[in-house]
């Protein structure tokens, strides 16, 4: 049962809307993909390794009591198992494994999220070692992290948003680019203090955040402070351009792709159809950029081509256990063109999604 939330939040144990409202074409109305017992209370990343097995990190942040760990979904099987309990940070003593990514080398990426337990760097990005499909070592390559979430491995680097990068006496988040070279057990990456950002080699931009508040609820109260954080999920265009959307205040955002790693700096393309961006990720076929609006339970997609969002789907409080909605965070296309939907069910103040339940879901949405 989920009892506790450390995400930012308030969560209200409550009973589900018998039949909530839905919206957009029918034929986009998720199912169910996956129910997990509390052992995943709190889902939140994906990744698929070369093998198409799906890979799903359990952050745990609403029951703490349950060890932080990744899942896998076997291809052939359609099997889930324990993949690995990621390892405890020696101070906390907790694990909270956030979005995660395969890298060019085979092993599996994941952010060390320790930004609840210590606001000061304390957080990593780290690395499991897989020697012949099985988790052989884990290690720190990125070190003196705020709040490292979405993960996505390009050409040879690892990206990833930094979703409490405050600067300039601005709330916000940061992107980030690490070349293979310099993820080094022996030597992790280092990244610069938040007033030196300008200055780290590693650093694409700064993306800000326009705080508003939340019922009535002022961003800056500590009750939703995660309302105050930047970019959260990350993914590429056909062209190379990166995207992402803030988590604070649901702006989203492109970085032009330059060449050679380099980028422009943000530039915004919608501020007007989200509140709280969560994941996103590439619809290659349609070179769609498909968003989880978290807070209005609802996914939506950014066609390139026309330069505007679009409803895929949303409705009303559940708990998720016919596959709708509970509060979508990351998502994922599958090879076979079918897209898996994680609901966290972790809410904060002024979502739809009225408290955590007993039910932690996946969903499904085959186009």
């Amino acid at each position: 049962m989920k009892k506790l939330l450390v995400i930012g939040g308030i969560v209200i144990t409550a009973a589900a809307v018998a039949a909530p409202w839905t919206k957009g074409p029918e034929a986009n109305r998720p199912t169910l993909f996956k129910t997990f017992g509390d052992i995943v209370n709190t889902p939140e990343g994906l990744a698929l390794d070369k093998d198409g097995n799906l890979f799903l990190s359990a952050i745990n942040g609403v029951d703490p009591s349950y060890s932080g760990h990744i899942w896998k979904r076997c291809a052939a099987s359609g099997r889930w198992s324990v993949f690995a309990v990621t390892r405890t940070d020696t101070k906390s003593g907790k694990s909270f494994p956030q979005g995660i990514v395969f890298g060019d080398d085979g092993h599996l990426y994941y952010a060390e999220n320790q930004y609840f337990a210590n606001r000061n760097y304390a957080s990593t990005v780290r690395r499991i070692v897989i020697e012949n499909g099985e988790p052989l070592r884990c290690e720190t390559v990125v070190e003196h992290v705020m709040l490292p979430n979405g993960l996505r491995w390009r050409d040879g680097a690892l990206y990833f948003s930094e979703s409490f990068a405050h600067h300039g006496g601005k709330f916000g988040g940061a992107l980030y680019r690490i070349p293979a070279a310099d993820l080094r057990a022996d030597k992790p990456a280092r990244l610069l203090d938040k007033d030196q950002m300008d200055k780290d080699p590693y650093c694409l931009g700064f993306v800000p955040t326009r705080l508003f508040s939340r019922n009535g609820i002022d961003p800056l109260d500590n009750k939703v402070h995660i309302y105050t954080a930047g970019p959260d999920g990350i993914d590429f265009d056909a062209a190379g351009n990166l995207y992402t959307g803030s988590f604070g205040d649901g702006r989203f955002w492109r970085l032009k792709a330059l060449g050679n790693g380099k980028f422009g700096q943000p530039e915004l393309l919608d501020d007007k159809t989200m509140v709280c961006c969560d994941g996103i990720v590439h619809d290659a076929k349609n070179d769609r950029i498909i968003c989880t609006a978290a807070a209005q339970n609802a996914i939506y997609a950014w066609d390139v081509a026309k330069g505007k969002m679009e409803l895929v789907w949303a409705n009303g409080d559940n708990d998720g256990a016919t596959g709708l909605l509970d509060q979508p965070s990351e998502l994922i296309y599958l090879p076979d063109g079918r897209l898996v939907v994680v609901n966290i069910d972790a809410p904060s103040a002024g979502m739809i999604n009225s408290g955590a339940d007993a039910v932690h879901t996946l969903s499904v949405i085959s186009f």
